[in-house]
């Protein structure tokens, strides 16, 4: 059993399984040549077998879950759980990097790169922690889904996000936000603690700034400047914590 435990967390519970119907095998096998194989045996030995089928799984499910413990980069968790979970998101570094190569393609090849930057103001700096991160975690969906599908959401921070837009004209750009607002403004969130839904209408103010490669913006950062520089100038991030 102990060896059956040691290989299989290297292993996933699958693999477990395998290792852990092995380890039986060779159970049986020997009780066989040792000749102590009669009914008795048999019962004695279909419980190893469940035993050692059942380690290997536990060990397996163990290591997989300290594999996966070991990969988490740190501090990883404090943006909302869309940005860096299933929802897609990239976060700001890969992000930015995409970026550089999306805005040389676009150069050599002379067609149109959109950026845009979206930024999510709190309506009520009084709301609760667990009401924020859902208030986020709402928008950052509606966001990720409206995207197209070329396009590349990503978060700047907790409370900006942006998306790379290829081939993508200012005037395609808006149409494509349009999208996002809308589904904003007819959308809801829910907190856990609360019966009732929240509509996002209620609870939330986007700001869009939008930029598109041209003679005056030739880089990846200075389109990133550009879009940023096109927010709304009365808007100011919300800078509560939502860890």
């Amino acid at each position: 059993m102990a060896v059956t435990a040691v290989v299989a967390l290297f292993l996933d519970h699958f693999g477990g399984a395998v290792v852990g119907l092995a380890a039986a095998a060779v159970v049986i096998l020997g009780r066989r040549i040792s000749g102590s194989w009669d009914e008795e045996a048999f019962w004695l030995a279909l419980l190893q077998t469940v035993a050692l089928v059942a380690t290997g799984i536990a060990a397996g499910r163990a290591g997989v879950a300290l594999r996966r413990t070991a990969t988490t980069p740190e501090g990883a968790g404090t943006l909302p759980e869309p940005a860096f979970g299933s929802l897609g998101l990239l976060d700001a570094d890969i992000a930015l990097e995409r970026l550089k190569e999306e805005v040389d393609r676009a150069h050599a090849h002379g067609r149109p790169l959109s950026l845009v930057v979206v930024d999510v103001h709190l309506l009520d700096p009084a709301m609760s922690r667990e009401a924020r991160r859902s208030a986020h975690r709402a928008v950052s969906r509606i966001f990720e889904s409206r995207i197209g599908e070329r396009d590349v959401p990503f978060a700047l921070s907790k409370d900006r996000l942006a998306a790379i837009l290829p081939e993508t004209s200012m005037a395609q750009a808006w149409d494509r936000i349009g999208s996002v607002l809308d589904a904003v403004a007819g959308g809801s969130f829910n907190i856990r603690s609360e019966e009732n839904d929240r509509a996002l209408a209620d609870t939330v103010e986007l700001a869009v700034g939008l930029a598109e490669t041209g003679p005056g913006i030739v880089g990846a950062d200075a389109l990133l400047d550009a879009a940023t520089a096109a927010l709304p100038s009365h808007m100011h991030s919300d800078s509560g914590d939502l860890a």
